[in-house]
């Protein structure tokens, strides 16, 4: 398995760069002990519970072709109608996307569940303005870091622990895609000539991007966020990150 943290650095997992980067801006892809998606009784409730919840961002299997050409339905219908959707509110594009959505699925006698349904016209929407399958992710505040480790593999850092979620890509084309749609509005570019990028998120997020021949994995993307209110001691005890006397000794080197 080969996950890769823009903070380390020891690469892992990935060929060789035809040219060094210096030491100071060395990025790093390496392997991480991480915990593996919880079953029943085998995690705390807290682990459970974050799992669960972002089994919600996930799409059935046999619902993939259905998501790519409802998708192309949609975007073709913005394209024709001179929508620009980025500037749109959520709300006011999801009230103009909800009757096409409709229609689409009703032509392609398409028939799921009203779970399904909602499911996948958010990830539709996530798809056009958004970071497809990881928006929700990059939304929550309680994740720190996502770790997209090609199309299949997409990891989260939650209070300090690092889980395997079931959220997935399409494919490598569709990671390369969320990339691409990263780095071009900084007038950045990604491809076989330029492997990896450094980049920002308009949240100031740190992004570091790596694809093939570079990454034997496919396309992969660490984000790390910032949190709005810095960790304090206190968190980092609660999360277990250290014992309350460690806790003491910082606050009297530093007092």
């Amino acid at each position: 398995m080969a996950l890769f943290r823009s903070r380390t650095t020891k690469p892992a997992a990935v060929a060789e760069a035809p040219v060094a980067e210096p030491a100071a801006n060395a990025k790093a892809i390496a392997a991480i002990k991480v915990e593996a998606p919880a079953t029943n009784g085998a995690a705390k409730t807290g682990s459970t519970n974050i799992l669960q919840e972002l089994g919600i961002y996930t799409l059935p299997n046999e619902l993939k072709a259905d998501f790519r050409n409802l998708r192309e339905e949609v975007r073709r219908f913005l394209v024709e109608e001179n929508y620009v959707a980025s500037t749109m509110a959520p709300t006011k594009l999801r009230e103009v996307l909800e009757p096409v959505y409709s229609k689409a699925l009703a032509d392609a006698n398409i028939v799921i569940s009203r779970v399904d349904r909602t499911r996948m016209l958010d990830m539709i929407i996530a798809d056009i303005v958004g970071y497809g399958p990881i928006q929700p992710l990059l939304d929550r505040d309680d994740i720190s870091e996502v770790m997209v480790n090609g199309p299949d593999q997409i990891y989260i850092e939650h209070k300090g622990k690092l889980q395997l979620s079931d959220v997935k890509f399409l494919d490598n084309e569709h990671v390369q895609q969320v990339i691409e749609r990263i780095v071009a509005p900084l007038g950045r570019r990604i491809d076989e000539s330029s492997p990896m990028v450094d980049a920002r998120l308009p949240d100031v997020s740190r992004v570091y991007s790596i694809i093939p021949p570079l990454s034997l994995v496919g396309p992969c993307i660490t984000i790390r966020k910032f949190r709005k209110d810095p960790l304090k001691v206190e968190d980092l005890i609660r999360f277990g990150s250290f014992p309350p006397e460690f806790g003491e000794l910082i606050r009297a080197c530093v007092y």
